[in-house]
């Protein structure tokens, strides 16, 4: 009796330690967010990166300090970093509107001019779709309507009343086909998510080859700052394409994943 009372003093032990490492962790993250917060408002950009950056060694992210960190970069005329960090900002949160606007000044300043091909109206259409919710929104969502079969079945199957009975039937169909359609969207987001890799140039001059080798022909040359999609790799080469779909292969090492 007395080992096992020992134990759980030495389990309570090790949680309560850790559980203090969490808060201790999360109040130095907090402190050096505010100090480059700080430094970046006093024009100390150099410094306030830095200190971003060591957050990030951390192992902690957040939609607010990218867009911090890019606005930085800004500061110091770094296009193709700013663009990166605004970029990665927008990937954790779509909804940001001041990196979204931010991003557009940056873009500006990059020597490449990329007309986008037009999408047909039924991807244009299913973009707009799962674009209503974020990944997790839409994974909730799912479950939800998932619930509601249940229930709605447990209502159908325990009541007796002809007229109820019917009520809930409809209702369940209803819900079963709803969560079909909710939980196709959040596969497809989530498989779209996936699959879509993306990156921006960080060299000043990129040629890009119709093969992955230095010997084969020149097909484009492109500048940084300039956000391409991933399509492919071979050993350090990778195959990229432009937002008006060209393609082409280009040393990994003269972009940054985002």
């Amino acid at each position: 009796m007395k080992k096992q009372v020992k134990n759980i003093k030495s389990i309570i032990l090790v949680l309560f330690t850790v559980f203090c490492s969490l808060i201790s962790f999360a109040q130095t993250n907090e402190k050096l967010f505010a100090l480059a917060t700080d430094n970046y408002q006093k024009g100390q950009c150099e410094e306030a990166i830095r200190q971003y950056q060591q957050i990030i060694a951390r192992g902690s992210e957040s939609s607010a300090l990218y867009y911090n960190m890019a606005n930085a970069y800004y500061k110091l005329n770094k296009v193709p970093e700013s663009i990166y960090y605004y970029e990665k900002a927008l990937k954790l949160d779509p909804k940001n509107t001041a990196a979204k606007n931010n991003l557009t000044f940056s873009k500006q300043m990059t020597v490449d001019a990329i007309t986008p091909l037009p999408k047909p109206w039924f991807q244009q259409l299913s973009d707009s779709i799962t674009g209503l919710f974020e990944l997790h929104t839409w994974a909730i969502l799912s479950i939800i309507a998932i619930w509601g079969v249940v229930v709605f079945f447990l209502c159908y199957y325990f009541v007796v009343h002809t007229a109820l009975k019917r009520t809930f039937f409809t209702l369940l169909l209803v819900t079963i086909v709803i969560a079909i359609g909710i939980y196709s969207i959040a596969h497809y987001k989530q498989q779209q998510i996936a699959n879509e890799q993306y990156a921006i140039l960080f060299e000043k001059t990129v040629r890009i080859f119709a093969e992955p080798n230095a010997y084969s022909s020149e097909v484009l040359e492109l500048h940084e700052g300039t956000k391409v999609a991933i399509i492919g790799q071979e050993t350090d080469w990778l195959q990229i394409q432009l937002a008006n779909g060209k393609t082409g292969w280009t040393k990994s090492s003269n972009l940054k994943k985002l």
